[in-house]
């Protein structure tokens, strides 16, 4: 694994095991995870000890809960089997290795682990998410799903719709930055719109058809930000697409592509872009707990509160505290 993956991997662990840790709402607790079976050398398993007499609790009194490990991994999809076979034999291998909970990555690059019009072509006449859940849950195993919020598919010279399919069925979803550009110089990656109403739309409803089709444990939102701003080499700030431009020149009588990094007026518009990411966290968690209320909701966020505001418009010490508040109502 080169340094540049492991960092960003480190950064995942910390980032979703603070929310994880601190939060009960938009960023739900994680429930009770099962350990599930103890392997033995021979592949089989050994039955949990029944409790002991004097263990027992009284009646009419409830026990504590066991205090459990999650014990997680991610689960890419182009390291996916094309069949029932290959994948049943990843998750036992998984399960025998003594992971409880699955990151499971549902689509990567504009293309879905799961039947629809975008699923990966590599698994056509499939449902891998369905053979996963089968499998992960006959092991006592959670599964949540792996979301690419916003980042969608990188930028090929070889290929004849860049940005995936996705973007090659709606082309007007790119994000583009100050410079007018969809792919900014020093970046490879097409990004979606946070506030055209047809993306948000669009991310809503797959969030909420999938833990209706599917009885996922958990929904984990990776890239539901920006592209990284005001970094040493980072590419110009995203969220002047024509609708964006036209709804702030509405809203402010500036246009995006003139404001000055740094000055009053930038600033202003970057926290407008914050709102824009704020509210879409808001509508996915309200509109997927009417659903299913249980289903545990996390993020892949920059674990520093503050440098995640300023580099990537996430405010997630807010989402916390106002789900945390939703949870007491």
């Amino acid at each position: 694994m080169s340094s540049a993956m492991t960092r960003r991997f480190q950064s995942l662990l910390v980032s979703s095991a603070l929310l994880l840790a601190l939060t009960g709402g938009y960023i739900t607790a994680a429930k009770a995870v099962s350990p599930g079976p103890a392997p033995t050398p021979a592949g089989g398993s050994v039955r949990t000890p029944p409790s002991r007499q004097g263990n027992t609790p009284r009646r009419g009194i409830t026990p504590p809960s066991p205090p459990v490990e999650a014990r997680g991994i991610w689960v890419e999809m182009k390291t996916l089997p094309a069949s029932d076979t290959g994948i049943r034999k990843v998750v036992d291998q998984l399960a025998r290795c003594h992971f409880n909970l699955l990151m499971l990555e549902v689509n990567y690059e504009g293309a879905t682990l799961y039947p629809g019009p975008y699923q990966d072509p590599r698994f056509h006449g499939l449902d891998p998410l369905k053979i996963v859940l089968d499998e992960a849950h006959r092991h006592q195993m959670e599964v949540h799903a792996w979301v690419w919020a916003l980042k969608e598919g990188r930028w090929k010279a070889s290929t004849r719709s860049p940005g995936g399919p996705l973007l090659a069925a709606h082309p007007d979803w790119a994000d583009v930055d100050q410079q007018g550009l969809e792919v900014s110089p020093g970046s490879s990656y097409y990004w979606l719109c946070p506030h055209q109403p047809a993306v948000r739309a669009f991310i809503v409803n797959e969030m909420v058809r999938l833990v209706t089709t599917y009885p996922l444990d958990g929904i984990h939102l990776d890239y539901i930000r920006y592209d990284r701003t005001l970094l040493p080499g980072s590419p110009p700030p995203y969220g002047c697409c024509k609708v964006c431009r036209a709804d702030y020149r509405k809203l402010t009588g500036r246009d995006p592509v003139t404001l000055v990094p740094f000055t009053p007026a930038f600033r202003a518009w970057m926290a407008w872009r914050e709102t824009q990411i704020d509210s879409l966290v808001a509508e996915i968690y309200h509109r997927v707990k009417a659903v299913r209320p249980n289903v545990c909701i996390s993020a892949a966020v920059y674990p520093d509160p503050t440098e995640a505001r300023r580099y990537f418009s996430q405010d997630w010490p807010r989402w916390a505290a106002r789900t945390r508040g939703a949870s007491r109502a």
